[in-house]
């Protein structure tokens, strides 16, 4: 009996629990550095991941497969507290500039669009600054704040690991 009822608590305290996730992103042409602070039980515990220098690694090689539809059922759970991006940039050439600032513009509509989706955005600021001084530099700063229920997640996990079981049948 009494384990029953510790294991139902457990169980409600997972479900509420919020897991949530600090970004911020650094980048100015000498100073490369990520920062990931992840809180969970409460704010009771912190893992803090800081990377100084990041190195990208772009390859041409992809791996086909068969992606599992998982990616936009989730985005109901998710509570975006900050979404703050600023981007300087710019080239020797005006022309390139011109068309690197309307990609990134289409870019952030797209972001904000699926950010929508989001049951709660509170302060999403986007600056993109073209600069046109025919110089070759790019100045990124990011900072994002957003968390989740952890029982949401295991609860919508179920819901999608039922339904392929009973699809297949």
């Amino acid at each position: 009996m009494i384990w029953g009822v510790l294991v139902l608590i457990i169980f409600f305290l997972l479900y509420k629990m919020p897991l949530k996730f600090k970004i911020y992103y650094k980048y100015n042409g000498t100073l490369n550095k990520l920062d990931i602070i992840i809180y969970t039980f409460y704010g009771l515990i912190k893992y803090d991941i800081d990377i100084p220098s990041l190195k990208v690694k772009l390859s041409g090689k992809s791996k086909k497969g068969k992606r599992k539809g998982l990616g936009l059922n989730y985005l109901g759970h998710l509570f975006i507290n900050e979404f703050i991006l600023d981007i300087k940039f710019d080239s020797s050439d005006a022309a390139i500039t011109g068309i690197i600032a309307g990609v990134l513009y289409f870019i952030e509509r797209n972001i904000f669009l699926i950010f929508q989706k989001c049951k709660k955005v509170e302060n999403y600021q986007v600056k993109i600054q073209p600069m046109f001084k025919q110089e070759n530099m790019i100045d990124i700063n990011f900072s994002c704040i957003f968390h989740f229920k952890i029982g949401q997640i295991i609860y919508e996990r179920i819901k999608i690991i039922l339904f392929q079981n009973l699809k297949g049948r």
